[in-house]
């Protein structure tokens, strides 16, 4: 503890604490404060600070590809603390702007997107004194090749698990709307020219890459917690979601939810359209919240992605990304990312609308793509999360997804 700072004693044992197997208390705080205090029986604090995510891009044209914003950096330490204690100032940023905890922790903001140059993630900075700090830097938001109608995911937040995933991007000649990143896993790629695809947004893990060997166009899955996000069997089946903490992927069409209990996850099925019915993209199947996301415990799925006629991707549970929506005159809806998971990506092929799905708590939007000129909206970052871009043909209306405020959260248990 730093006595001169605080001016009050010396917590008992303070040499040899030890920091609890678990925090098992949290507390999000979500404006500048000054008046935070240590809850009884307490000595030992976990202070995670994220900075804000930067703004996604539009454009209104069948030949310009638009970026994401980039995602907030991170930075976490443990304080020694007494009972009602008044703690330093806590600085929460805005949309792109600075968070802080006195002058112990400070994490940057992602910055916003221009045309096809991403936002780039912020970073963050620990002092030496702490016990157990980790920094981290946000991930960039995903941009496509120059010349070609393309849409990319935001940045996912810096965390625990390292630095937050960037949205998902493309190369070569394919169109498309790409997932935003997650904790660390990016959103989905475009690889090999693929065109006419929509791609998951990362979780832990990745999410699913759209590439030749999937056939040239379809949804693919959300990453999760264990797994990337898959691709998919042509355009009429989306893509698995990837698998929580302890299960298997399931195959493109699987079982929704196909973890082996709620506690360790699984992923959601991709949906489909035969013979005029209509099979839903699953949602990811699992558990988790800011402990989980400090302690590296996260156990939820990616959602599935979906395709044809079934107009939402499965939303992405804590640890997973959502999956895209690759649809013909519905209206698709990315998935929405859980906590640590960026939204999926949004392409409607025919003359309806196009939304990328929003990232959950410190992940990224997704991407939304329309090739005629219809109403088109990048997905917004969450907590950190970088926002998702908007692209339309001429005439079409569109908007791009927001970055997400910064974050400060506290921890403790009870008794350490």
């Amino acid at each position: 503890m730093n006595k001169g700072l605080y001016g009050l004693p010396v917590p008992p044992n303070a040499p040899t604490r030890v920091a609890p197997p678990r925090w098992t208390n949290f507390k999000v705080i979500t404006s500048t404060t000054s008046a935070e205090t240590v809850p009884l029986n307490v000595y030992q604090m976990g202070v995670a600070v994220w900075g804000g995510g930067g703004n996604g891009t539009t454009a209104t044209s069948v030949s310009t590809p638009v970026a994401g914003g980039g995602g907030g950096g991170f930075a976490y330490g443990i304080i020694d603390v007494v009972p009602n204690q008044t703690l330093p100032t806590i600085t929460v940023g805005g949309q792109g702007g600075t968070s802080s905890f006195g002058s112990m922790l400070t994490a940057t903001g992602g910055t916003n997107a221009s045309g096809n140059t991403p936002g780039t993630g912020g970073t963050g900075t620990t002092s030496a004194s702490l016990r157990g700090a980790i920094a981290a830097n946000g991930g960039a938001g995903g941009s496509g090749p120059a010349g070609i109608q393309f849409a990319g995911g935001g940045g996912g937040a810096g965390s625990p698990y390292g630095n937050g995933g960037a949205g998902g991007s493309g190369s070569g000649t394919g169109r498309g709307a790409t997932g935003g990143g997650g904790l660390n896993g990016r959103g989905g790629n475009y690889l090999n020219n693929v065109d006419h695809a929509a791609t998951g947004g990362g979780g832990v893990f990745n999410g699913g890459d759209a590439s030749t060997t999937n056939s040239n166009a379809g949804a693919t899955g959300g990453g999760g917690s264990g797994s990337a996000g898959s691709g998919y069997s042509g355009s009429s089946i989306g893509g698995a979601g990837g698998s929580g903490l302890g299960t298997t992927n399931q195959p493109a069409g699987g079982t929704n939810g196909g973890g082996t209990s709620i506690t360790s996850g699984g992923s959601g099925n991709g949906g489909y359209e035969v013979t005029g019915v209509r099979i839903l993209a699953g949602n990811g199947v699992g558990s988790g919240n800011f402990i989980d996301v400090v302690m590296r415990t996260l156990t939820g799925g990616g959602g599935g992605g979906s395709a044809s006629q079934v107009p939402m991707g499965g939303n992405g549970a804590p640890g997973g990304g959502g999956g895209a929506a690759y649809v013909a005159n519905v209206g698709g809806i990315g998935g929405q990312g859980g906590i640590g998971g960026g939204g999926g990506g949004s392409y409607d092929l025919g003359g309806y609308s196009a939304r990328g799905g929003n990232g959950g708590p410190l992940g990224g939007g997704g991407g939304a793509l329309g090739t005629s000129a219809i109403p088109v909206y990048g997905g917004n970052g969450g907590f950190g999360g970088g926002g998702g871009s908007g692209c339309t043909a001429s005439g079409g209306t569109v908007g791009a997804g927001t970055g997400g405020q910064g974050v400060v959260v506290l921890f403790w248990t009870e008794g350490y």
